[in-house]
């Protein structure tokens, strides 16, 4: 609601407008996360299982408390920033637009000045956490799935020996059928904290380069913010990109299948055409683009694109 009030008071609406805008599609994907908060722990249930298949020892502990310490330390970052925010020429700034509207009658600046300031320093530090927890989870669900995956073709080579293609079959089912599972309910979530990123990663940086100003608390807000969308983009892009790549040659063995057993081969190449050839099992953004490292090559591309015409349009305007 201050966020809609905000768009209409300040100078730069088309700016507000697309960060409220980007705020709704956020907070869009959090209840989609808390709608499949179910789905979230079976998840972890299904990779715990499928260690246990491969006779791997990983305990639902270990994924758990790694994720559980690198969201403390983030909320404290998120705290921290939340407070330079406060303190810094960037509040001043905002109070100014404020104080010189208007369209907010003088008796009421004042608490709409406090308003204000709890929406900008709740929402970066809401969004910094939710964002954190997501692509720390992200992150360590696509880890584990690759290595699974290669775990699995590496252990695909001593059951091939055995004649054991059953083993092998299952393995496969249950991995894909987890894959998929993920897909499913994150797809969405990824998509929106993917562009979100982007779009923070092109904020921030148009801030540090043209925004003029002498603070140095203002600089080191939006320096972490920066390296902190940066850093969210990657742990979301290069696990599941990772991950992706495993279930490609993971599936690459299940199609070659059929010629390790020359005794079974049509009733393997009939198992595999039916069960696993027609679909590629990887995770998606949005069941739309696949994600790959190209991926993320073509998103900086088009951040650096953008910031250059806006460059050339600053100069042209001055």
């Amino acid at each position: 609601m201050v966020q809609a009030e905000w768009v209409l008071l300040s100078t730069e609406t088309k700016k507000e407008f697309s960060i409220l805008v980007m705020f709704l599609l956020q907070m869009t994907a959090h209840i989609s996360l808390f709608r499949s908060r179910q789905h979230i722990i079976q998840l972890l249930n299904r990779i715990s299982g499928i260690f246990k298949i491969l006779h791997w020892k990983c305990s639902k502990k270990n994924v758990i408390i790694p994720m559980s310490i690198y969201c403390i330390a983030i909320n404290v970052i998120a705290f921290s920033l939340g407070a330079i925010y406060y303190i810094s020429t960037l509040t001043v700034l905002a109070h100014q637009q404020v104080k010189n509207s208007t369209n907010v009658d003088d008796n009421f600046k004042r608490y709409f000045l406090i308003t204000l300031d709890i929406k900008n320093v709740t929402t970066a530090f809401v969004l910094c956490c939710l964002n954190a927890s997501f692509s720390c989870y992200y992150c360590f669900v696509s880890y584990y799935m690759s290595l699974l995956f290669f775990e699995f073709i590496s252990k695909s080579q001593g059951l091939i020996a055995k004649e054991d293609y059953h083993s092998i079959l299952h393995v496969y089912h249950e991995l894909t059928d987890t894959l998929t599972y993920m897909d499913d309910f994150l797809s969405y979530p990824v998509f929106i904290h993917v562009l979100g990123n982007m779009a923070g990663l092109f904020w921030s940086s148009y801030a540090i380069i043209f925004i003029p100003t002498d603070d140095y608390l203002a600089y080191i807000y939006l320096i972490v913010a920066c390296l902190l969308y940066w850093k969210w983009l990657l742990m979301i892009m290069l696990p599941a990109s990772s991950a992706n790549k495993a279930a490609k040659n993971a599936r690459d063995i299940i199609l070659s299948l059929p010629g390790w057993f020359p005794q079974h081969h049509r009733k393997l190449k009939l198992a595999v055409r039916r069960e696993f050839k027609q679909t590629k099992y990887a995770l998606t953004l949005w069941k739309t683009y696949l994600i790959n490292r190209s991926i993320l090559i073509s998103a900086l591309g088009t951040l650096i694109t953008y910031g250059i015409i806006i460059a050339t349009f600053g100069s042209v305007k001055q």
